[in-house]
């Protein structure tokens, strides 16, 4: 059976398959962008050899990272073919994997516009982690996660703080968190959650001259309160002239 790119030019179907791949800013850019485990676009690739010559560099425009061993194939990926990684303009990283993440972050700083973040992490070497956030400059960063039973949660937001300070181009930040205000009641008194370390995180995004929206997770805003004076700080700072609370 003739390939449908027999009866169609290369730049259709060039159009066709970046549309097909394409995920919009409200997608991209949520709170819960980060599950997409049912996501399966790449099947598209299979159908034949020129599908995939074609659409292999737009499928690179979202990266997940989630384990050691496929970041260090990425990794080896990004070195032989440098134009793919020029393509990334979503990063999602599931925890520290070694100096791989370094790697990647130098290779992709140019293109990844929007950042998410696991910060449950579990032990591992910070170097390539915060490498990798010293190279990048994005516009969007979402973070997720919650510190109960975290080694290194302190360590890990004040890598993520000193990286804030440095994005000059940071304009959207989204917290989120698995905290239950009913569950823990009004005061918010849950362990492990934003409340441990949101004070130093609004601290830095602060700093951003860039920063125009800042996003909270509904449970945040209904039941913790302690979060009120870090992020009302944020709202009234000279330096970030957030404009909206969502």
């Amino acid at each position: 059976m003739p390939c449908i790119n027999d009866v169609l030019p290369t730049e259709l179907l060039d159009q066709i398959l970046e549309s097909y791949f394409h995920q919009t800013e409200d997608y991209r850019f949520s709170v819960m962008a980060a599950d997409r485990s049912t996501y399966t676009g790449a099947n598209a690739l299979l159908a034949c050899r020129e599908w995939r010559q074609i659409g292999t560099p737009h499928l690179y425009e979202s990266v997940e990272l989630r384990s050691s061993t496929q970041t260090a194939a990425l990794a080896r990926t990004f070195r032989k073919k440098p134009q793919l990684a020029s393509r990334v303009k979503l990063l999602h990283v599931e925890g520290a994997f070694g100096p791989a993440l370094g790697e990647i972050g130098e290779l992709c700083a140019a293109s990844v516009e929007c950042l998410s973040l696991s910060l449950d992490v579990r032990g591992e070497d910070l170097q390539g982690y915060e490498r990798m956030l010293a190279k990048l400059s994005p516009r969007h960063v979402t973070i997720l996660g919650d510190s109960e039973g975290f080694t290194v949660w302190e360590p890990i937001v004040a890598v993520l703080c000193r990286s804030i300070k440095r994005w000059d181009r940071l304009e959207y930040f989204a917290f989120s968190s698995s905290t239950d205000a009913d569950e823990y009641g009004a005061q918010g008194d849950a362990p492990g959650t934003e409340l441990e370390y949101s004070p130093e995180l609004c601290k830095a995004l602060a700093t951003r001259a860039t920063l125009r929206t800042v996003c909270l997770n509904g449970d945040l805003i209904d039941g913790v309160f302690a979060l009120s004076k870090p992020i009302l700080s944020l709202l009234s700072s000279e330096t970030a002239p957030v404009s909206r609370l969502v």
